[in-house]
Protein backbone atom coordinates (compact mmCIF):
# COMPACT_ATOMS: atom_id res chain seq x y z
CA UNK A 1 0.00 0.00 0.00
CA UNK A 2 1.87 3.05 -1.31
CA UNK A 3 0.28 5.53 1.13
CA UNK A 4 1.52 3.46 4.06
CA UNK A 5 5.02 3.25 2.59
CA UNK A 6 5.21 7.03 2.44
CA UNK A 7 3.75 7.50 5.92
CA UNK A 8 6.49 5.16 7.18
CA UNK A 9 8.99 7.96 6.56
CA UNK A 10 7.50 9.98 9.42
CA UNK A 11 8.63 7.90 12.43
CA UNK A 12 12.07 7.47 10.87
CA UNK A 13 12.51 11.24 10.57
CA UNK A 14 11.24 11.78 14.12
CA UNK A 15 13.78 9.31 15.48
CA UNK A 16 16.54 10.99 13.49
CA UNK A 17 15.67 14.33 15.10
CA UNK A 18 15.76 12.99 18.66
CA UNK A 19 12.10 12.25 19.39
CA UNK A 20 11.79 9.65 22.14
CA UNK A 21 8.12 9.72 23.19
CA UNK A 22 4.82 9.30 21.36
CA UNK A 23 1.34 9.67 22.87
CA UNK A 24 -1.44 8.09 20.81
CA UNK A 25 -5.20 8.32 21.21
CA UNK A 26 -7.07 5.49 19.49
CA UNK A 27 -8.95 5.94 16.23
CA UNK A 28 -9.35 4.39 12.80
CA UNK A 29 -8.46 7.27 10.46
CA UNK A 30 -5.12 7.61 12.26
CA UNK A 31 -4.30 3.89 11.90
CA UNK A 32 -1.53 4.36 9.28
CA UNK A 33 0.22 6.82 11.60
CA UNK A 34 -0.29 4.85 14.78
CA UNK A 35 0.87 1.56 13.25
CA UNK A 36 3.92 3.18 11.64
CA UNK A 37 5.13 4.72 14.91
CA UNK A 38 4.38 1.55 16.89
CA UNK A 39 6.00 -0.88 14.47
CA UNK A 40 9.09 1.25 14.01
CA UNK A 41 9.75 0.34 17.66
CA UNK A 42 12.09 3.24 18.48
CA UNK A 43 9.83 5.19 20.85
CA UNK A 44 8.24 5.13 24.25
CA UNK A 45 4.71 4.86 22.86
CA UNK A 46 1.74 5.16 25.22
CA UNK A 47 -1.99 5.07 24.50
CA UNK A 48 -4.28 7.59 26.24
CA UNK A 49 -7.97 7.50 25.33
CA UNK A 50 -8.91 11.04 26.36
CA UNK A 51 -7.22 13.42 23.89
CA UNK A 52 -7.31 16.38 26.28
CA UNK A 53 -5.49 14.39 28.94
CA UNK A 54 -3.18 12.85 26.32
CA UNK A 55 -1.98 16.26 25.17
CA UNK A 56 -1.22 17.41 28.72
CA UNK A 57 0.64 14.17 29.47
CA UNK A 58 2.73 14.82 26.36
CA UNK A 59 3.30 18.38 27.57
CA UNK A 60 4.54 17.08 30.94
CA UNK A 61 7.03 14.74 29.27
CA UNK A 62 8.29 17.44 26.90
CA UNK A 63 8.52 19.89 29.81
CA UNK A 64 11.07 17.59 31.46
CA UNK A 65 13.02 16.36 28.43
CA UNK A 66 12.94 19.62 26.43
CA UNK A 67 12.53 17.48 23.32
CA UNK A 68 9.51 17.28 20.99
CA UNK A 69 6.89 14.72 21.99
CA UNK A 70 4.66 13.41 19.21
CA UNK A 71 0.87 13.46 19.59
CA UNK A 72 -1.30 11.37 17.25
CA UNK A 73 -5.09 11.46 17.04
CA UNK A 74 -7.85 10.55 14.63
CA UNK A 75 -9.92 12.97 12.56
CA UNK A 76 -12.79 15.16 13.75
CA UNK A 77 -13.26 16.63 17.20
CA UNK A 78 -10.39 14.55 18.58
CA UNK A 79 -8.04 17.25 17.33
CA UNK A 80 -10.03 20.00 19.09
CA UNK A 81 -9.53 18.23 22.40
CA UNK A 82 -5.78 18.85 22.03
CA UNK A 83 -6.35 22.62 21.97
CA UNK A 84 -6.00 23.51 25.70
CA UNK A 85 -2.64 21.77 26.03
CA UNK A 86 -1.43 23.17 22.71
CA UNK A 87 -2.23 26.71 23.83
CA UNK A 88 -0.43 26.03 27.12
CA UNK A 89 2.59 24.64 25.28
CA UNK A 90 2.68 27.68 23.00
CA UNK A 91 2.79 30.21 25.82
CA UNK A 92 5.05 28.03 27.97
CA UNK A 93 7.36 27.32 25.01
CA UNK A 94 7.25 23.54 25.19
CA UNK A 95 7.92 21.49 22.03
CA UNK A 96 5.09 19.28 20.75
CA UNK A 97 4.69 17.72 17.30
CA UNK A 98 0.96 17.31 16.73
CA UNK A 99 -0.04 14.85 13.99
CA UNK A 100 -3.77 14.93 13.30
CA UNK A 101 -5.22 12.39 10.89
CA UNK A 102 -7.74 13.92 8.49
CA UNK A 103 -10.20 12.88 5.79
CA UNK A 104 -9.38 13.51 2.13
CA UNK A 105 -10.06 17.16 1.15
CA UNK A 106 -13.08 16.38 -1.07
CA UNK A 107 -14.95 15.09 2.01
CA UNK A 108 -14.34 18.17 4.16
CA UNK A 109 -17.41 20.38 4.45
CA UNK A 110 -19.66 17.78 2.85
CA UNK A 111 -21.19 16.22 5.97
CA UNK A 112 -18.93 13.21 6.00
CA UNK A 113 -18.53 11.54 9.40
CA UNK A 114 -15.78 12.65 11.78
CA UNK A 115 -14.88 15.49 9.45
CA UNK A 116 -14.22 19.08 10.50
CA UNK A 117 -11.99 21.90 9.20
CA UNK A 118 -8.60 20.71 10.46
CA UNK A 119 -6.18 22.75 8.38
CA UNK A 120 -4.64 25.39 10.66
CA UNK A 121 -7.17 24.40 13.31
CA UNK A 122 -5.01 25.72 16.16
CA UNK A 123 -4.63 29.18 14.63
CA UNK A 124 -2.04 31.36 16.33
CA UNK A 125 -1.53 28.88 19.18
CA UNK A 126 1.05 26.89 17.24
CA UNK A 127 4.36 28.12 15.85
CA UNK A 128 3.48 26.75 12.43
CA UNK A 129 0.97 24.52 10.61
CA UNK A 130 1.74 22.10 7.81
CA UNK A 131 -0.56 20.19 5.46
CA UNK A 132 0.65 16.88 4.03
CA UNK A 133 -0.45 15.72 0.57
CA UNK A 134 -3.50 13.50 0.28
CA UNK A 135 -2.06 11.51 -2.64
CA UNK A 136 1.46 10.14 -3.04
CA UNK A 137 3.57 9.31 -6.06
CA UNK A 138 7.12 8.05 -6.35
CA UNK A 139 8.27 11.67 -6.66
CA UNK A 140 6.31 13.02 -3.68
CA UNK A 141 8.68 14.47 -1.08
CA UNK A 142 6.44 17.15 0.45
CA UNK A 143 5.69 15.06 3.52
CA UNK A 144 9.39 14.60 4.27
CA UNK A 145 10.22 18.30 3.88
CA UNK A 146 7.18 19.35 5.93
CA UNK A 147 7.99 17.05 8.84
CA UNK A 148 11.64 18.13 8.96
CA UNK A 149 10.57 21.77 8.92
CA UNK A 150 8.05 21.09 11.68
CA UNK A 151 10.63 19.40 13.91
CA UNK A 152 13.08 22.27 13.47
CA UNK A 153 10.33 24.79 14.16
CA UNK A 154 9.39 22.97 17.36
CA UNK A 155 12.78 23.67 18.96
CA UNK A 156 14.28 26.79 17.33
CA UNK A 157 14.74 29.62 17.98
CA UNK A 158 12.38 29.08 20.88
CA UNK A 159 10.43 25.89 21.53
CA UNK A 160 6.71 25.40 20.98
CA UNK A 161 4.01 23.24 19.42
CA UNK A 162 3.75 22.66 15.67
CA UNK A 163 0.87 21.06 13.81
CA UNK A 164 1.02 18.64 10.88
CA UNK A 165 -2.36 17.72 9.38
CA UNK A 166 -2.28 14.35 7.61
CA UNK A 167 -5.10 13.53 5.13
CA UNK A 168 -5.39 9.76 4.78
CA UNK A 169 -7.30 7.72 2.24
CA UNK A 170 -8.72 4.25 2.57
CA UNK A 171 -7.66 1.50 2.81
CA UNK A 172 -6.25 2.47 6.22
CA UNK A 173 -5.07 -1.01 7.19
CA UNK A 174 -2.77 -3.45 5.46
CA UNK A 175 -1.56 -6.97 6.12
CA UNK A 176 1.67 -6.25 4.22
CA UNK A 177 4.92 -6.08 6.15
CA UNK A 178 5.90 -2.52 7.03
CA UNK A 179 9.07 -1.39 5.24
CA UNK A 180 10.89 1.62 6.73
CA UNK A 181 13.44 3.70 4.82
CA UNK A 182 17.08 3.60 5.89
CA UNK A 183 18.08 5.73 8.86
CA UNK A 184 20.63 8.49 8.90
CA UNK A 185 21.38 10.55 11.98
CA UNK A 186 20.73 14.24 11.38
CA UNK A 187 23.23 16.77 12.70
CA UNK A 188 21.45 20.06 13.23
CA UNK A 189 23.04 23.15 14.74
CA UNK A 190 21.34 26.39 15.69
CA UNK A 191 22.66 29.86 16.36
CA UNK A 192 21.40 33.39 16.90
CA UNK A 193 23.43 36.49 16.22
CA UNK A 194 24.71 38.25 19.34
CA UNK A 195 22.32 40.98 20.54
CA UNK A 196 23.36 44.63 20.62
CA UNK A 197 23.90 45.35 24.32
CA UNK A 198 25.26 48.89 23.94
CA UNK A 199 22.14 50.60 25.28
CA UNK A 200 21.89 48.23 28.22
CA UNK A 201 25.53 48.68 29.23
CA UNK A 202 25.19 52.45 29.07
CA UNK A 203 22.06 52.32 31.23
CA UNK A 204 23.76 50.08 33.79
CA UNK A 205 26.79 52.38 34.04
CA UNK A 206 24.63 55.31 35.19
CA UNK A 207 21.85 53.53 37.11
CA UNK A 208 21.65 53.72 40.89
CA UNK A 209 18.99 51.01 41.13
CA UNK A 210 18.94 47.90 38.92
CA UNK A 211 16.40 45.13 39.39
CA UNK A 212 16.46 41.69 37.73
CA UNK A 213 13.13 39.83 37.72
CA UNK A 214 13.19 36.22 36.57
CA UNK A 215 10.02 34.27 35.65
CA UNK A 216 9.54 30.59 34.72
CA UNK A 217 12.60 28.65 33.55
CA UNK A 218 13.57 24.96 33.33
CA UNK A 219 15.65 23.75 36.28
CA UNK A 220 19.39 23.63 35.55
CA UNK A 221 21.91 22.94 38.32
CA UNK A 222 24.81 24.60 36.47
CA UNK A 223 22.74 27.72 35.96
CA UNK A 224 21.85 27.81 39.66
CA UNK A 225 25.53 27.87 40.59
CA UNK A 226 26.33 30.62 38.10
CA UNK A 227 23.45 32.78 39.29
CA UNK A 228 24.38 32.25 42.94
CA UNK A 229 27.95 33.39 42.33
CA UNK A 230 26.80 36.35 40.25
CA UNK A 231 24.13 37.59 42.66
CA UNK A 232 26.28 37.24 45.78
CA UNK A 233 29.44 38.74 44.29
CA UNK A 234 27.77 41.63 42.49
CA UNK A 235 25.06 42.21 45.12
CA UNK A 236 22.37 42.36 42.45
CA UNK A 237 18.75 42.85 43.47
CA UNK A 238 17.37 39.69 41.86
CA UNK A 239 13.77 38.48 42.18
CA UNK A 240 12.95 34.89 41.27
CA UNK A 241 9.51 33.53 40.56
CA UNK A 242 9.09 30.17 42.29
CA UNK A 243 9.06 28.52 38.84
CA UNK A 244 12.34 30.21 37.87
CA UNK A 245 14.00 27.42 39.91
CA UNK A 246 16.66 29.85 41.15
CA UNK A 247 15.55 30.66 44.69
CA UNK A 248 17.87 30.46 47.69
CA UNK A 249 20.76 31.95 45.70
CA UNK A 250 21.04 35.27 47.50
CA UNK A 251 17.93 36.54 45.76
CA UNK A 252 15.12 38.51 47.40
CA UNK A 253 12.85 35.50 47.56
CA UNK A 254 10.22 37.06 49.85
CA UNK A 255 9.45 39.81 47.35
CA UNK A 256 5.87 38.64 46.74
CA UNK A 257 5.06 38.97 50.47
CA UNK A 258 6.97 42.23 50.67
CA UNK A 259 5.30 43.93 47.70
CA UNK A 260 1.87 42.71 48.77
CA UNK A 261 2.14 44.10 52.31
CA UNK A 262 4.43 47.16 52.11
CA UNK A 263 2.98 50.67 51.97
CA UNK A 264 3.43 53.07 49.06
CA UNK A 265 6.39 54.80 50.68
CA UNK A 266 8.38 51.55 50.83
CA UNK A 267 7.30 50.46 47.34
CA UNK A 268 8.48 53.75 45.88
CA UNK A 269 11.88 53.31 47.55
CA UNK A 270 12.16 49.82 46.09
CA UNK A 271 11.34 50.91 42.51
CA UNK A 272 14.22 50.48 40.02
CA UNK A 273 15.70 52.86 37.46
CA UNK A 274 16.59 49.91 35.21
CA UNK A 275 14.59 46.69 35.00
CA UNK A 276 15.95 43.50 33.44
CA UNK A 277 13.57 40.58 32.91
CA UNK A 278 14.03 37.03 31.67
CA UNK A 279 11.81 33.95 31.60
CA UNK A 280 8.11 33.64 30.88
CA UNK A 281 4.83 34.20 32.72
CA UNK A 282 5.38 35.82 36.12
CA UNK A 283 3.21 34.38 38.92
CA UNK A 284 3.21 37.40 41.23
CA UNK A 285 0.35 39.84 40.73
CA UNK A 286 2.00 42.04 43.36
CA UNK A 287 5.10 42.35 41.17
CA UNK A 288 3.03 43.24 38.12
CA UNK A 289 1.11 45.95 39.98
CA UNK A 290 4.36 47.29 41.48
CA UNK A 291 6.19 47.65 38.17
CA UNK A 292 3.16 49.06 36.37
CA UNK A 293 2.74 51.75 39.02
CA UNK A 294 6.45 52.56 39.44
CA UNK A 295 7.68 52.16 35.88
CA UNK A 296 11.45 51.92 35.37
CA UNK A 297 13.21 54.43 33.15
CA UNK A 298 14.59 51.57 31.08
CA UNK A 299 13.42 47.97 30.70
CA UNK A 300 15.38 45.23 28.89
CA UNK A 301 13.88 41.78 28.28
CA UNK A 302 16.00 38.76 27.38
CA UNK A 303 14.33 36.08 25.25
CA UNK A 304 15.13 34.07 22.13
CA UNK A 305 11.60 34.71 20.87
CA UNK A 306 11.05 37.05 17.95
CA UNK A 307 9.62 39.75 20.19
CA UNK A 308 9.47 40.67 23.86
CA UNK A 309 6.19 40.63 25.81
CA UNK A 310 5.15 43.92 27.38
CA UNK A 311 3.93 42.41 30.66
CA UNK A 312 4.41 45.56 32.74
CA UNK A 313 3.41 48.16 30.10
CA UNK A 314 7.01 49.41 29.97
CA UNK A 315 7.80 48.96 26.25
CA UNK A 316 10.90 46.82 26.88
CA UNK A 317 13.98 46.74 24.70
CA UNK A 318 14.30 43.23 23.24
CA UNK A 319 17.66 41.46 23.58
CA UNK A 320 17.49 38.19 21.69
CA UNK A 321 19.33 35.74 23.91
CA UNK A 322 18.51 33.56 26.91
CA UNK A 323 19.23 33.45 30.65
CA UNK A 324 22.76 32.17 29.96
CA UNK A 325 23.44 35.20 27.77
CA UNK A 326 22.15 37.49 30.52
CA UNK A 327 24.36 35.88 33.18
CA UNK A 328 27.45 36.09 30.94
CA UNK A 329 26.80 39.78 30.30
CA UNK A 330 26.21 40.72 33.93
CA UNK A 331 29.40 38.99 35.06
CA UNK A 332 31.35 41.79 33.37
CA UNK A 333 29.34 44.69 34.77
CA UNK A 334 30.06 46.71 37.91
CA UNK A 335 26.91 47.92 39.66
CA UNK A 336 26.37 51.22 41.48
CA UNK A 337 23.37 50.06 43.46
CA UNK A 338 24.87 48.84 46.75
CA UNK A 339 22.54 51.10 48.77
CA UNK A 340 19.61 49.84 46.73
CA UNK A 341 20.63 46.24 47.47
CA UNK A 342 20.90 46.99 51.19
CA UNK A 343 17.42 48.55 51.22
CA UNK A 344 15.88 45.53 49.48
CA UNK A 345 17.75 43.11 51.73
CA UNK A 346 16.50 44.80 54.90
CA UNK A 347 12.88 44.70 53.79
CA UNK A 348 13.23 41.16 52.43
CA UNK A 349 14.46 39.98 55.84
CA UNK A 350 11.55 41.72 57.57
CA UNK A 351 9.12 40.03 55.21
CA UNK A 352 10.77 36.65 55.89
CA UNK A 353 10.46 37.07 59.64
CA UNK A 354 6.84 38.24 59.47
CA UNK A 355 5.89 35.34 57.20
CA UNK A 356 7.57 32.76 59.43
CA UNK A 357 5.79 34.05 62.52
CA UNK A 358 2.48 34.16 60.69
CA UNK A 359 2.60 30.61 59.31
CA UNK A 360 3.61 29.22 62.71
CA UNK A 361 0.69 30.89 64.49
CA UNK A 362 -2.27 30.40 62.13
CA UNK A 363 -4.89 27.68 62.36
CA UNK A 364 -4.68 24.61 60.11
CA UNK A 365 -5.97 25.34 56.63
CA UNK A 366 -4.70 25.52 53.06
CA UNK A 367 -1.88 28.02 53.76
CA UNK A 368 -0.67 26.03 56.76
CA UNK A 369 -0.90 22.80 54.73
CA UNK A 370 1.40 24.21 52.05
CA UNK A 371 3.90 25.26 54.74
CA UNK A 372 3.80 21.75 56.24
CA UNK A 373 4.25 20.21 52.79
CA UNK A 374 7.43 22.22 52.25
CA UNK A 375 8.84 21.09 55.60
CA UNK A 376 8.37 17.40 54.81
CA UNK A 377 9.57 17.00 51.24
CA UNK A 378 12.58 14.92 50.35
CA UNK A 379 15.43 16.79 48.69
CA UNK A 380 15.29 16.88 44.88
CA UNK A 381 11.50 16.58 44.90
CA UNK A 382 9.82 18.11 41.88
CA UNK A 383 6.66 20.07 42.60
CA UNK A 384 3.98 20.46 39.96
CA UNK A 385 1.67 23.32 40.90
CA UNK A 386 -1.93 23.63 39.79
CA UNK A 387 -3.28 27.08 39.07
CA UNK A 388 -5.29 29.45 41.24
CA UNK A 389 -4.16 29.26 44.88
CA UNK A 390 -1.69 26.34 44.69
CA UNK A 391 0.94 28.22 42.71
CA UNK A 392 0.24 31.50 44.51
CA UNK A 393 0.77 29.99 47.96
CA UNK A 394 3.99 28.36 46.79
CA UNK A 395 5.26 31.67 45.40
CA UNK A 396 4.75 33.17 48.86
CA UNK A 397 6.09 30.29 50.94
CA UNK A 398 8.85 28.45 49.07
CA UNK A 399 12.42 29.74 49.39
CA UNK A 400 14.57 26.60 49.31
CA UNK A 401 16.90 25.60 46.45
CA UNK A 402 16.29 21.91 47.29
CA UNK A 403 13.23 21.51 45.05
CA UNK A 404 12.23 22.25 41.46
CA UNK A 405 8.90 23.75 40.46
CA UNK A 406 6.72 23.68 37.37
CA UNK A 407 3.27 25.07 36.68
CA UNK A 408 1.07 25.55 33.64
CA UNK A 409 1.38 29.33 33.72
CA UNK A 410 1.30 29.71 29.95
CA UNK A 411 -2.48 30.07 30.02
CA UNK A 412 -2.96 29.52 33.78
CA UNK A 413 -5.83 27.07 33.30
CA UNK A 414 -6.86 24.37 35.75
CA UNK A 415 -7.76 21.85 33.07
CA UNK A 416 -4.62 19.71 32.67
CA UNK A 417 -2.56 20.03 35.86
CA UNK A 418 -2.85 16.36 36.87
CA UNK A 419 -2.17 15.03 33.38
CA UNK A 420 0.90 17.27 33.13
CA UNK A 421 2.15 15.90 36.44
CA UNK A 422 1.64 12.32 35.21
CA UNK A 423 3.69 13.14 32.12
CA UNK A 424 6.43 14.78 34.18
CA UNK A 425 6.60 11.78 36.53
CA UNK A 426 6.99 9.48 33.54
CA UNK A 427 10.03 11.48 32.41
CA UNK A 428 11.97 11.62 35.69
CA UNK A 429 13.04 9.26 38.45
CA UNK A 430 12.73 12.00 41.07
CA UNK A 431 9.69 12.11 43.35
CA UNK A 432 6.99 14.30 41.79
CA UNK A 433 4.40 15.99 43.99
CA UNK A 434 1.38 17.72 42.49
CA UNK A 435 -0.21 20.38 44.69
CA UNK A 436 -3.76 20.93 43.49
CA UNK A 437 -7.24 21.95 44.57
CA UNK A 438 -10.37 19.84 44.53
CA UNK A 439 -11.87 21.46 41.40
CA UNK A 440 -8.65 21.04 39.42
CA UNK A 441 -8.39 17.45 40.64
CA UNK A 442 -11.89 16.42 39.63
CA UNK A 443 -11.68 18.35 36.36
CA UNK A 444 -8.70 16.28 35.22
CA UNK A 445 -9.30 12.88 36.80
CA UNK A 446 -8.93 11.20 33.39
CA UNK A 447 -5.20 11.68 33.93
CA UNK A 448 -5.41 8.37 35.82
CA UNK A 449 -7.41 6.62 33.08
CA UNK A 450 -4.44 4.59 31.87
CA UNK A 451 -2.27 1.76 33.13
CA UNK A 452 1.04 3.62 33.46
CA UNK A 453 0.57 6.18 36.27
CA UNK A 454 4.05 6.03 37.86
CA UNK A 455 4.69 5.23 41.52
CA UNK A 456 6.89 8.33 41.97
CA UNK A 457 3.78 10.56 41.72
CA UNK A 458 2.05 11.96 44.80
CA UNK A 459 -1.04 14.15 44.40
CA UNK A 460 -1.81 16.45 47.33
CA UNK A 461 -5.41 17.68 47.02
CA UNK A 462 -6.41 20.69 49.11
CA UNK A 463 -10.15 20.04 49.43
CA UNK A 464 -12.18 23.01 50.69
CA UNK A 465 -15.19 21.98 48.59
CA UNK A 466 -15.01 24.43 45.73
CA UNK A 467 -12.89 27.00 43.96
CA UNK A 468 -11.36 28.61 47.02
CA UNK A 469 -9.87 31.53 45.10
CA UNK A 470 -13.37 32.93 44.47
CA UNK A 471 -13.86 33.15 48.23
CA UNK A 472 -10.59 35.07 48.59
CA UNK A 473 -10.41 37.65 45.81
CA UNK A 474 -12.42 40.84 45.71
CA UNK A 475 -15.32 40.76 43.30
CA UNK A 476 -16.73 37.23 43.43
CA UNK A 477 -16.40 37.00 47.22
CA UNK A 478 -18.91 39.84 47.64
CA UNK A 479 -21.52 38.32 45.33
CA UNK A 480 -24.55 36.59 46.89
CA UNK A 481 -24.31 33.94 44.14
CA UNK A 482 -20.64 33.25 44.94
CA UNK A 483 -21.06 29.59 45.92
CA UNK A 484 -23.49 28.69 43.13
CA UNK A 485 -21.80 30.43 40.20
CA UNK A 486 -18.12 30.79 41.14
CA UNK A 487 -16.92 28.50 43.96
CA UNK A 488 -19.19 25.71 42.64
CA UNK A 489 -18.74 23.03 45.34
CA UNK A 490 -19.12 19.58 43.79
CA UNK A 491 -19.46 17.39 46.92
CA UNK A 492 -17.59 14.51 45.30
CA UNK A 493 -15.30 11.97 46.95
CA UNK A 494 -11.55 12.10 46.36
CA UNK A 495 -11.27 8.69 48.00
CA UNK A 496 -13.67 7.13 45.47
CA UNK A 497 -11.57 8.48 42.59
CA UNK A 498 -8.48 6.93 44.15
CA UNK A 499 -10.25 3.61 44.57
CA UNK A 500 -11.61 3.69 41.01
CA UNK A 501 -8.08 3.99 39.59
CA UNK A 502 -6.43 1.73 42.24
CA UNK A 503 -4.31 4.53 43.69
CA UNK A 504 -3.10 4.73 47.27
CA UNK A 505 -5.20 7.13 49.39
CA UNK A 506 -4.64 8.96 52.69
CA UNK A 507 -6.75 11.63 54.35
CA UNK A 508 -5.39 14.44 56.54
CA UNK A 509 -7.42 16.95 58.51
CA UNK A 510 -4.74 18.40 60.80
CA UNK A 511 -1.02 19.06 61.01
CA UNK A 512 0.01 15.73 62.56
CA UNK A 513 -2.00 13.66 60.05
CA UNK A 514 -0.56 15.55 57.10
CA UNK A 515 2.98 15.29 58.43
CA UNK A 516 2.60 11.54 58.91
CA UNK A 517 1.18 11.08 55.40
CA UNK A 518 4.03 13.02 53.80
CA UNK A 519 6.73 11.09 55.63
CA UNK A 520 5.88 7.90 53.74
CA UNK A 521 8.45 8.49 51.00
CA UNK A 522 8.60 5.05 49.36
CA UNK A 523 5.10 4.27 48.08
CA UNK A 524 4.67 1.20 45.87
CA UNK A 525 2.14 2.99 43.66
CA UNK A 526 0.97 6.50 42.90
CA UNK A 527 -0.82 8.02 45.84
CA UNK A 528 -3.32 10.72 46.70
CA UNK A 529 -3.21 12.69 49.93
CA UNK A 530 -6.46 14.56 50.55
CA UNK A 531 -6.10 17.57 52.85
CA UNK A 532 -9.50 18.59 54.15
CA UNK A 533 -9.77 22.25 55.14
CA UNK A 534 -12.53 24.55 56.29
CA UNK A 535 -13.25 27.21 53.65
CA UNK A 536 -14.21 29.79 56.28
CA UNK A 537 -10.88 29.29 58.05
CA UNK A 538 -9.04 29.59 54.74
CA UNK A 539 -10.74 32.93 54.06
CA UNK A 540 -9.95 34.28 57.54
CA UNK A 541 -6.30 33.24 57.33
CA UNK A 542 -5.76 34.71 53.88
CA UNK A 543 -7.45 37.97 54.89
CA UNK A 544 -5.08 38.22 57.86
CA UNK A 545 -2.17 37.35 55.56
CA UNK A 546 -2.98 40.20 53.16
CA UNK A 547 -3.05 42.59 56.14
CA UNK A 548 0.32 41.36 57.42
CA UNK A 549 2.66 44.11 58.61
CA UNK A 550 6.38 43.73 57.84
CA UNK A 551 7.51 46.69 59.97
Amino acid sequence: MYQQQQINHLPVICAQYGVEDVIVSPGSRSAPLTLAFYRYNKFNLRVVVDERSAAFIALGIAQQKRKPVVLICTSGTASLNYAPAIAEAYFQKIPLLVLTADRPPELVGNQDGQTIFQQEIYGRHVKASYQLPDTYTAQTKDHIHALKAALLNAVFPDAGPVHVNVPLREPLYTSDAFVFPGTKQSQVTFSLSAPDTTELLEALNFANSVLVACASLPAEEKLRKKVKSLVQNKKIVWLNDVCANLRGMGDMSYYDVLLGTADDVIRQQLAPDVLITVGDNHVSKNLKLFLKKYSPKKHFHFTVSEKAPDTFATQPKHLRTDIHGLVALLQNVEFNNSNYHTLWEQHNQRAAKALEQFTESVDFGELKAVAILLKNLAKNTQLQLANSMSVRYMNYLSHSPDYTFYSNRGTSGIDGSTSTAVGAALATDAPVVLLTGDLSFFYDEHAFWNDFVPANLTVVVINNNGGGIFRLIDGPRQQPERELLFATPVNRSVKEVAEQYTLSYTSAANESELTKALQNTTPSRARIIEVKTNPDTDVDVFTSFKNLSIL
